[in-house]
């Protein structure tokens, strides 16, 4: 029996090559730009991953509810580059998210007829449910428009490695819409 090994990294097979554990029961929440009602809902499996397909022309944003991570994927609260809480890389499309519900990164891809080919980060808490976060907007383009994304619970360590790496990366946005809100309990 062969055993998958690559050239560059003869211990390969023993890695997954994720950066994080993916998150289970995550809501993501499709809506047209002018309206807070969702047109298509998803809860995240096991692998993390959501996607949304066949959408008609239009503006969408993508709002979602993260659930809290516990052990190594818990918000340890240290201070990060710049205090950064959010952050998008525009080529990588990655979004890191560190709030007090944990460290978080979401793999954007499968981006089919969007505008630009990308998203338009952002991080706006609803106003009417504070557990919730506007994470994207975007255009389609045509009829068929399609995103996929994954999302993944990274260690506090992960995270600062991660954000340390593209910090200075011309392609990196840090995201300041809105200071982090813990609700009250």
């Amino acid at each position: 029996m062969a055993i998958p090994v690559s050239i560059k990294n003869p211990l390969s097979f023993l890695f997954s090559g994720k950066p994080g554990k993916p998150v289970h029961g995550a809501a993501i929440f499709l809506e047209s730009e002018s309206s807070d009602v969702p047109i298509a809902f998803q809860i995240t499996g096991k692998a993390g991953g959501a996607t949304f397909a066949y959408l008609d022309r239009g503006k969408y944003k993508l709002a979602m509810t993260l659930p809290h991570q516990s052990g190594k994927q818990a918000n340890e609260r240290l201070n990060l580059p710049g205090d950064f809480q959010f952050g998008y890389h525009n080529a990588k499309k990655k979004y890191f998210i560190r709030d007090y519900k944990g460290f978080f990164m979401i793999r954007y891809s499968g981006l089919k007829n969007l505008t630009g080919s990308n998203i338009i980060p952002t991080f706006n808490t609803d106003e009417k449910n504070p557990n919730r976060m506007i994470t994207a907007h975007f255009e389609v383009e045509n009829k068929s428009g399609a995103i996929t994304m994954e999302i993944l619970a990274l260690s506090e360590k992960k995270f600062r490695k991660l954000i340390n790496k593209y910090k200075d990366d011309i392609k990196m946005t840090a995201i300041q819409n809105q200071p982090e809100i813990a609700p009250e309990k």
